[in-house]
């Protein structure tokens, strides 16, 4: 529960090497090399997370895409450690539930939908667009609907 954010799901393993190379150089850099640094494109040109070809949602990888997206911090989520809060709602029992947000038939596709576009889908809804994958909706929705059987 540190202030760092958990960056396993929002960039390659190759980027986070480089931002921690990045820091290691950052407490010697001047100012003028900062900016310099800054400028610079990405050296390297690798495929987003989500366009990795996966034989199919995996469970395993939904519950710590939970986790690193800090969904525990607003739901309580079976097998997911968090604080005990009430601000979403309990995600127990999800896949008994006959809606997903009030208004979707629940299933794995539409779970994975509200998970990427809650805005779009519900209008003024308290739960954010937290820029969730393809990959990663797809591995959360299968964690949820098997850990709430």
């Amino acid at each position: 529960m540190s202030g760092m954010p958990a960056w396993g799901f929002h960039l390659q393993e190759r980027e986070i090497w480089d931002i921690v190379a990045f820091l290691g150089e950052l407490p010697a850099m001047t100012p003028r090399a900062y900016q310099a640094a800054a400028g610079k494109p990405a050296p390297f040109g690798l495929a987003p997370v989500d366009k990795i070809a996966t034989t199919g949602p995996d469970h395993r990888r939904g519950k710590l895409a939970l986790t690193q997206y800090a969904c525990q911090s607003c739901h309580m989520i079976p097998g997911v450690t968090g604080p005990r809060t009430f601000v979403g709602p309990d995600l127990d029992g999800l896949a008994q539930r006959p809606l997903l947000a009030g208004t979707l038939p629940r299933n794995e596709a539409n779970l994975v939908r509200w998970l990427r576009a809650p805005q779009e889908v519900k209008p003024g809804t308290a739960m954010p667009d937290l820029g969730v994958t393809e990959r990663d909706a797809r591995d959360m929705a299968a964690y949820l609907l098997r850990a709430s059987e």
